[in-house]
C-alpha cells in the first residue's frame, strides 16, 4: 500500500507547478503557431524553469489577458525594454506566461 501511494504521488507531483517569475529578459521575437495554439515569445536570454524544455514563453489563445500581455511584449520589444514574464508550469515544452511587467 505505500509503495502504491508513492508512486501515485510521486506521478501527481510532476505534473503540479507553482507559478514564478522568470528573471528580467530581453524579447527577440514575438509570432503566432501554425495553428490556434497562441502568441510565442521568444528570448535572448536561454532561461527554462524546471520540466520545460524551451525557453520560449507561450500565450495561450484563450487566456483572458491575451491581448494585454502582447500589447505589453509589443511595446518593450520596440522600445528595447526587459521583461519579466510570469509563468505557470509548460504546455508541452513551452513555458505557460499568465502575465507580463515591463522593467525600465
Amino acid at each position: 500500500m505505500k509503495k502504491t501511494m508513492f508512486l501515485i504521488i510521486f506521478l501527481i507531483s510532476g505534473s503540479v507547478y507553482a507559478d514564478t517569475n522568470l528573471p528580467p529578459q530581453t524579447i527577440t521575437k514575438i509570432a503566432t503557431g501554425w495553428d490556434k495554439e497562441g502568441i510565442f515569445l521568444s528570448f535572448s536570454e536561454d532561461i527554462k524553469v524546471e520540466g520545460c524544455a524551451d525557453s520560449r514563453v507561450r500565450i495561450e489563445r484563450d487566456h483572458p489577458l491575451k491581448d494585454d500581455i502582447l500589447s505589453i511584449a509589443l511595446s518593450a520589444f520596440y522600445a528595447g525594454k526587459q521583461v519579466q514574464v510570469r509563468v505557470s508550469g509548460c504546455i508541452g515544452a513551452q513555458h505557460r506566461g499568465i502575465a507580463i511587467s515591463v522593467l525600465n
